[in-house]
C-alpha cells in the first residue's frame, strides 16, 4: 500500500492536466504568469539585453578602419535575423516546449529522451529509477516507444551522454565569461569621458563581482524582484534611445530585409563569414532562456521576450546602425557615443548595473544545470538550497557560487579588458546551440512522436545556422577561445569520471544484492517462551537460553529472544540493547551492513533500514513523513521510507527517531522500540570505496583510486542533519 504522500502527488499530476496550462508541478494562473514574466526580465535577459554594448565592436574590431555604408546595412541585417531565427523562432516557440516537468536545459532534454527510449540512467533503467523530475510535463504520455535506434544501440546512448555532458559543461564555462565581459564592458564606459580613471576599472569590476555573488544566497526570486525593474528600465532606455537614433536616419529600417545580409557575404567573402563571430554576440545568453526555465515558466518567458525584449533589442541595434551610417567613426564605441550627452552619465550608471545583472542569467543557469546533473548521477553531491516554495527549480548552491566567484575574478585579472575577452566569448554559445538542436530533433521524433519529416526540417533549418556559427567561432580558439573550451573539457571530464565511477558502484551493488533472509538464519529452538514483562525478571538472576542470551540483554527486550546466525560463517549474532538506523537507497540490505555484520556479528535489538525520498512538492505533512514496515522473518528488523519535500531539510534527529519508534510500537508493541531508543540510538552510514582489480591498466587505476576517490571524498553527504556524535561510518573497499 502506497503512503498518503504518493497518492497526493499522483492526484495532483492528474488534476493539473485539466488546468489552463501546466508549469512544473503546478497549474499556473495568469496573475502568477505575469508576475513570473516580470521577474524573468531581471534574471534571464540581462546577458542578451546588454549585448548592444559590444556587438558592433565585435563585428568591426578595427576601429581605425570604419565600416562602409553597405557593410553597416549588411551587419545590421545579420543581427536582426539572428535575433529572429535563434531566440525568437527556435527557443521561444519550439525549444521551450521541450521541458521536463517545468525544467529546462540539456539535462531536461536528455531525461526526456532517456525515459522514452529506455536508456539506463544512474546505472539502471528508467522504470526502476527516479527520473530528473516526476511525470506530467506535457500533454504527451511518457511511455517508451517500440524498439528504436537509440534503444538498440549502446554506442548511440553513450554518445548522447557525452554530448549532453559536454553541452552543459559549455554552458557552465560560458558562465565564467558572461559576468566578466558584461561588467568589464560597462565599467570601461567611464574611460570614454574620463580616461584617467582607467586604472580603477579592474578593482571596480572585482568589487562588483563580490557583491553580486554574495547576493545569490537570497535566491532567484528575491534577486529577480530587485533586478527586474532595473533591466525593465534598461530595455526601455534601449527602446527610446534606439528610436531617437533611428529618427535621425529612418532609412536604416531597410536592413530588416535579408537581402542586405546576402549581399554582405557576397561582397566580403571570407571576411564576411568571419564577422559572424561578432554577430553571435547578439544572441549570447539565449541558452539561459531554456536552462533557467525551472526558475520561471514557459509562458512567462514567451511573454516577456516577445513583448519586451525583442522589440527593444531590434530598435537598439537599428539606432546604432543609423548613427554609424551618419558617422562611421562612432565604431570605437557605438553604444556610448550614440547616447545623448544630457543623459550620458545616468545611462552609464544604468548600463553598469544592467551588466551586473546580466551575469545573473548564467549564474542561475549554472545552479540549475548542476542540480539536474546531480539528479542524474553525473555530478558529485553538493548541498543544494531551494529558495522558493512555489517554484522548485529556484536553487542556490553555495560551494559552486564561491568557486564561480573565484574563477570570474581570475578571468578579469588575467584578460584585463573586454577587448581581450570578446574573441573568447561566443564560442561556447554557438556549440551549445548546435547540441540543443540535435537533442530537440530527437525529442520531436521519440518523445513528441512527430512525423520524421518535421525533425529533419528542424535540423536542416536551425542546425545549419548553428553549425555555421559554431564553425566560425572555432576560429577564435587561438585568440582566447581556448580558455572556455579548456574549462568545458575539464568540467565534462570530471562529470564523465563521476558518472563512470557511480555506475561501476551501482553495478557492483546490483551484482551482489543481499536480502536479510540470505544473510541471517533463525535458529531459535522451538517452544521458546516469549518474554512479555522483562521488568519482572530480577537483575541479579541470570536467565540462559542455550548460554546465548543473558537477563541483562533481555531486560531491554519484551519479545521472543530470537537467536540469529550468519549463514556463511555460522557465527551467532549477538543482540545489543538499543536502536540502529542504517541508511540505504533501495529495498535490499546495504552491502556495507552485511560487511559490518560479517566482521562484527552483533546488532541492536531494533534495526531500521532507512531510505530517504525527496518528492516534487515543497513540504510533506508530518503524518505522511514515514512509512515503516516490519521484516516479518526477523524480530526487531524494519524498513522505513522517509518522505521530504524539496524545500525541507532532511532532519534525522530526535524528532524523526521519536516518530519512527512511535510507528514501530503501534505495529509491533511487544518489540519496545521506545525502550530500545532510550538505551542508545546509533546512526550507521555506509561508504563504499572503489579500487581497481588486479591486472587493471594504469589509467583505470589512476581514475578510480585518485581522481574518483578525490571527488568522492570531497562530495557532500547529501546535506542531511544527522547527529554526528551518534554516527558511525561503515566503510568497505570494493574491487571493480
Amino acid at each position: 500500500m502506497k503512503p498518503a504522500i504518493v497518492d497526493k502527488i499522483d492526484l495532483e499530476a492528474k488534476n493539473a492536466l485539466h488546468q489552463p496550462f501546466y508549469e512544473g508541478k503546478q497549474a499556473v494562473g495568469w496573475a502568477t504568469t505575469l508576475s513570473l514574466a516580470f521577474q524573468s526580465i531581471g534574471v534571464i535577459y540581462g546577458d542578451i539585453g546588454t549585448s548592444p554594448l559590444y556587438v558592433f565592436m565585435g563585428i568591426f574590431p578595427d576601429s581605425d578602419n570604419p565600416p562602409s555604408r553597405e557593410d553597416v546595412y549588411g551587419a545590421l541585417s545579420l543581427i536582426i535575423w539572428s535575433l529572429t531565427i535563434i531566440p525568437l523562432l527556435k527557443y521561444v516557440f519550439i525549444v521551450l516546449r521541450a521541458d521536463d516537468n517545468g525544467e529546462g536545459g540539456s539535462f531536461a532534454l536528455y531525461s526526456l529522451i532517456s525515459r522514452n527510449c529506455d536508456i539506463p540512467i544512474c546505472g539502471t533503467r528508467q522504470g526502476d529509477n527516479v527520473t530528473l523530475t516526476s511525470y506530467g510535463t506535457a500533454e504527451i504520455p511518457h511511455t517508451p516507444m517500440d524498439s528504436n535506434l537509440i534503444q538498440r544501440n549502446p554506442l548511440v546512448q553513450r554518445m548522447l551522454l557525452v554530448l549532453v555532458l559536454f553541452g552543459t559543461s559549455l554552458v557552465m564555462s560560458d558562465g565564467l565569461l558572461t559576468p566578466a565581459v558584461s561588467v568589464l564592458s560597462a565599467v570601461e564606459g567611464i574611460t570614454v569621458p574620463a580616461p584617467q580613471l582607467a586604472r580603477y576599472v579592474i578593482p571596480a569590476t572585482c568589487a562588483i563581482m563580490v557583491v553580486l555573488f554574495a547576493g545569490q544566497k537570497l535566491g532567484t526570486g528575491k534577486v529577480a524582484v530587485v533586478f527586474a525593474p532595473v533591466i525593465g528600465l534598461w530595455l526601455m532606455v534601449l527602446f527610446v534611445v534606439g528610436m531617437m537614433n533611428v529618427a535621425q536616419y529612418p532609412g536604416i529600417m531597410k536592413a530588416c530585409s535579408p537581402l542586405y545580409a546576402v549581399q554582405y557575404f557576397l561582397r566580403n567573402g571570407k571576411n564576411g563569414i568571419s564577422s559572424l563571430g561578432g554577430v553571435i554576440l547578439s544572441v549570447t545568453g539565449v541558452e539561459a532562456m531554456f536552462a533557467d526555465l525551472g526558475h520561471f515558466s514557459r509562458r512567462s518567458i514567451q511573454l516577456s521576450f516577445v513583448f519586451m525584449v525583442y522589440p527593444s533589442l531590434i530598435l537598439a541595434y537599428c539606432g546604432q546602425g543609423a548613427r554609424l551610417i551618419l558617422d562611421p567613426t562612432l565604431i570605437k564605441s557605438p553604444f556610448f557615443l550614440t547616447i545623448p550627452g544630457t543623459i550620458y552619465w545616468p545611462v552609464l550608471v544604468l548600463a553598469t548595473v544592467a551588466t551586473i545583472i546580466a551575469s545573473q542569467a548564467m549564474i542561475s543557469a549554472t545552479f540549475s544545470l548542476i542540480s539536474q546533473s546531480m539528479a542524474l548521477g553525473c555530478f558529485p553531491t553538493v548541498r543544494v538550497v531551494h529558495t522558493s516554495r512555489s517554484v522548485r527549480g529556484q536553487v542556490y548552491i553555495p560551494v559552486v557560487n564561491w568557486i564561480l566567484l573565484a574563477a570570474v575574478i581570475l578571468v578579469v585579472v588575467v584578460f584585463r579588458n573586454s577587448t581581450n575577452l570578446t574573441p573568447a566569448y561566443g564560442l561556447c554559445v554557438a556549440m551549445v546551440m548546435f547540441i540543443t538542436t540535435i537533442f530537440v530533433a530527437i525529442v520531436m521524433r521519440y518523445v513528441w512522436r512527430w512525423n520524421l519529416l518535421v525533425p529533419i526540417m528542424f535540423s536542416c533549418t536551425f542546425g545549419l545556422v548553428d553549425a555555421v556559427f559554431a564553425i566560425v567561432t572555432l576560429r577564435k580558439v587561438d585568440s582566447g577561445g581556448w580558455f572556455p573550451l579548456m574549462v568545458a573539457v575539464g568540467i565534462c571530464g570530471m562529470q564523465l569520471v563521476w558518472k563512470w565511477g557511480t555506475d561501476l558502484k551501482y553495478k557492483s551493488e546490483l551484482g551482489s544484492k543481499i536480502k536479510l533472509e540470505d544473510l541471517l538464519l533463525d535458529i531459535t529452538p522451538p517452544g521458546m517462551p516469549i518474554i512479555n514483562n522483562p521488568s519482572d525478571i530480577l537483575v541479579s538472576k541470570e536467565v540462559k537460553y542455550d548460554d546465548l542470551h543473558t537477563e541483562t540483554a533481555l531486560r531491554y527486550r519484551n519479545f521472543r529472544p530470537q537467536i540469529l546466525q550468519l549463514r556463511d560463517t555460522n557465527r551467532i549474532v549477538s543482540r545489543l540493547p538499543g536502536l540502529a538506523l542504517f541508511y540505504n537507497n533501495d529495498r535490499d540490505v546495504p552491502k556495507t551492513f552485511a560487511h559490518f555484520l560479517y566482521h562484527y556479528p552483533a546488532v541492536q535489538d531494533v534495526v531500521v533500514f532507512v531510505t530517504v525520498r525527496v518528492v516534487a512538492q515543497p513540504y510533506v505533512d508530518e503524518e505522511d513523513r514515514v512509512r515503516v514496515t516490519p521484516i516479518r522473518e526477523f524480530d526487531g528488523f524494519y524498513r522505513c521510507v522517509a518522505w521530504y519535500g524539496y524545500m525541507e531539510t532532511v532532519e534525522q534527529g530526535p524528532q524523526f527517531v521519536d516518530r519512527v519508534t512511535g510507528v514501530i510500537d503501534q505495529i509491533t508493541p511487544r518489540v519496545g522500540a521506545n525502550r530500545a531508543k532510550e538505551a542508545v540510538t546509533t546512526y550507521l552510514l555506509g561508504k563504499e570505496m572503489l579500487f581497481a582489480k588486479n591486472g587493471s591498466g594504469w589509467l583505470r587505476t589512476l581514475m578510480l583510486e585518485s581522481f574518483y576517490a578525490f571527488l568522492e571524498n570531497n562530495a557532500a553527504t547529501a546535506g542531511w542533519l544527522v547527529p554526528r556524535n551518534e554516527t558511525i561510518v561503515v566503510g568497505m573497499n570494493v574491487a571493480v
